[in-house]
C-alpha cells in the first residue's frame, strides 16, 4: 500500500520543486556572498569547494523545476522519469535533462567527499604528498569521471526492445495516471525475468547497476573514514593548534555536524532506493521520498554551513542586530514624532482657549 498515489505524488513533488527552488536561490546566493567576503584568509582552497557546493545546491532544484523529475522503482529496475515536458523538448533533450538530474544526485555526495578529504589532509599534516599538491586536478578528474559514468548510466542501464519500452511506458503511465505518450524515462536494471520467471542478466545493464551501487557506497564509506580520521587527528593536534589549524578544527566540528544532515536526507534514502530493487522489493511511486529529501538538502545543507562556520554565523548575527537596531531607531523616531505632535496639538488647543476667552 503506497503512502500516496501517483497523481498525488506528482502534485507534491511539483510544489516541492517550486518551493525549494524559490528558497534555495536566495539562501545559496547569500552563502556565496559570505564565502567570498567573510571567509577570512586561513580558509584557503576550501573556499573553492564551498562555492562549488553552493552552485550545485542552486543547480539541482533548477534542473528539477525544468524537468519535473520523479522517481519510481519496479521489480528490479530504478527509474528517473518525467510526465510533464513543459517546454516541448525533443525526446533526446528530455533524456539529457534526466541524465543531468542523475548526475546532480551523484554530485550531492561527491561534494561532501571533497570537503571531507580537504579537511582530513589539512588536519593530518599531509600537505607534502602528491594528492595535496594536485588535489584540484584529481578532484576535476573525479568530477568528470562521475559525470561520464552517470551520463551513460541513463542510456546503458537498461536494454530495451520496442515491446519492452512500450510495456514500461504503460506501467509508469498507469502508476501516475497519465497517458504513455507523456512518459519519458531513463532506467537502471539489475536483472529481468523471462516467461518462465527465471532471472536473466544483461552484462551491460548489470555492470552499470552494480557500478552505481559501488560508487555510491564507496563515496559514503570514504566520507565516514575521512571524518573519523579527521576527528582523531584534530584531537591529537589540539595542544599545538595554531590559528590555521584552529580554523581547520572548527571546520571539522562543523563538518561532523553537517554529516548528520546528508546522512538523513541523502545516504539513507539513496541506500533504500538502490538496495530494495536488488531484492525485488520495489518502492513504486513512494520512491519520490528520495526526491523530496534531496530538494530539502539543497536548502538545509547551505543553512547548516552558514550557522556552523563562525565567521558566517557572526556576520548573520551582525546583520540581525543591525536590523533590530534599525527597527528600534524607527520606533523611537516614530514615538518622538507622535509625542511632539501631541504636544503641538495640546499647545495649539490651549492657544485657542485663550483666544476665545479674549
Amino acid at each position: 500500500m503506497p503512502i500516496l498515489d501517483g497523481p498525488t505524488w506528482l502534485k507534491v513533488t511539483n510544489w516541492f520543486n517550486i518551493i525549494c527552488f524559490s528558497t534555495s536561490i536566495p539562501i545559496n546566493f547569500f552563502l556565496l556572498y559570505c564565502v567570498v567576503t567573510q571567509s577570512g584568509r586561513n580558509i584557503g582552497d576550501y573556499k573553492t569547494l564551498l562555492i562549488w557546493f553552493a552552485v550545485h545546491c542552486m543547480a539541482f532544484p533548477a534542473v528539477n523545476l525544468i524537468t519535473n523529475m520523479n522517481f519510481y522503482t519496479h521489480e528490479a529496475t530504478l527509474f528517473i522519469l518525467t510526465v510533464a515536458n513543459r517546454f516541448n523538448f525533443p525526446c533526446l533533450g528530455v533524456w539529457m535533462l534526466l541524465a543531468t538530474n542523475w548526475i546532480c544526485c551523484g554530485y550531492s555526495i561527491l561534494s561532501l567527499n571533497a570537503q571531507f578529504a580537504f579537511r582530513w589532509i589539512v588536519m593530518s599534516n599531509s600537505g607534502k604528498n602528491l594528492f595535496w599538491r594536485f588535489r584540484k586536478e584529481i578532484f576535476l578528474n573525479v568530477l568528470l569521471g562521475v559525470t561520464g559514468f552517470y551520463s551513460f548510466s541513463g542510456f546503458l542501464g537498461i536494454q530495451l526492445t520496442p515491446a519492452k519500452d512500450l510495456a514500461i511506458q504503460e506501467t509508469l503511465a498507469d502508476a501516475y495516471n497519465v497517458t504513455p505518450d507523456n512518459v519519458y524515462y531513463i532506467a537502471v536494471q539489475y536483472f529481468d525475468r523471462d516467461a518462465h520467471n527465471v532471472k536473466v542478466y544483461d552484462t551491460i545493464s548489470f555492470t552499470v547497476a552494480i557500478g552505481n551501487i559501488l560508487i555510491f557506497f564507496g563515496m559514503v564509506v570514504f566520507i565516514f573514514v575521512c571524518g573519523v580520521r579527521t576527528f582523531f587527528a584534530a584531537q591529537r593536534n589540539t595542544a599545538e593548534l595554531l590559528n590555521h589549524k584552529q580554523l581547520q578544527k572548527d571546520l571539522t566540528i562543523a563538518l561532523l555536524i553537517q554529516t548528520v544532515v546528508p546522512s538523513l536526507l541523502i545516504f539513507l534514502p539513496c541506500a533504500i532506493f538502490y538496495l530494495l530493487p536488488l531484492f525485488e522489493q520495489p518502492l513504486g511511486v513512494d520512491a519520490n521520498i528520495l526526491l523530496i529529501a534531496m530538494d530539502i538538502f539543497s536548502n538545509v545543507g547551505p543553512i547548516s554551513i552558514l550557522f556552523t562556520f563562525k565567521n558566517y554565523r557572526l556576520y548573520i548575527l551582525k546583520l540581525c542586530r543591525r536590523k533590530i537596531a534599525q527597527k528600534i531607531r524607527c520606533s523611537v523616531i516614530e514615538m518622538t514624532t507622535v509625542t511632539e505632535n501631541r504636544v503641538y496639538a495640546q499647545n495649539y488647543s490651549d492657544w485657542d482657549i485663550r483666544f476665545d476667552m479674549i
